[in-house]
C-alpha cells in the first residue's frame, strides 16, 4: 500500500501536467491565431486608410474642376450681359457695336 501512494500521485502529478501543458500550448495556439488575425487586421485598415485618401483626393479633384466649370460659365455669363449693356448703351446715344455675322 505504501509503495502505490507514491506511484499513484506521481499519475495524478503526470496527469496535471500534461493538462498543463495542452492548456499551455491551446494558449499559445489562440495568442498566435490572435496575432496573425490583428496584423491581418492592421494591413487591412492600412489598405482601407489608403483607399479611403485616394478616393478623398479623387473627389477633392472633381470638386476642383467642378468649381472650375462653375466660375468659368458664371464669368462667360457676366462677359456676355456687360457686352449686351454696351450694345445697348452705345445704341442709345447712336453709335454702332461690331458684331461679328456667323
Amino acid at each position: 500500500m505504501s509503495i502505490t501512494l507514491p506511484v499513484q500521485r506521481e499519475k495524478t502529478q503526470v496527469k496535471k501536467d500534461a493538462e498543463l501543458r495542452e492548456t499551455l500550448a491551446e494558449l499559445k495556439r489562440n495568442v498566435t491565431q490572435k496575432t496573425i488575425s490583428d496584423s491581418w487586421f492592421q494591413a487591412d485598415s492600412a489598405q482601407f486608410q489608403r483607399y479611403r485618401q485616394l478616393t478623398l483626393e479623387r473627389e477633392t479633384a472633381l470638386g476642383q474642376k467642378a468649381l472650375t466649370m462653375v466660375r468659368r460659365a458664371a464669368l462667360q455669363n457676366l462677359l456676355e450681359q456687360e457686352q449686351q449693356q454696351y450694345a445697348v448703351e452705345l445704341g442709345l446715344i447712336g453709335k454702332a457695336f461690331y458684331q461679328q455675322r456667323i
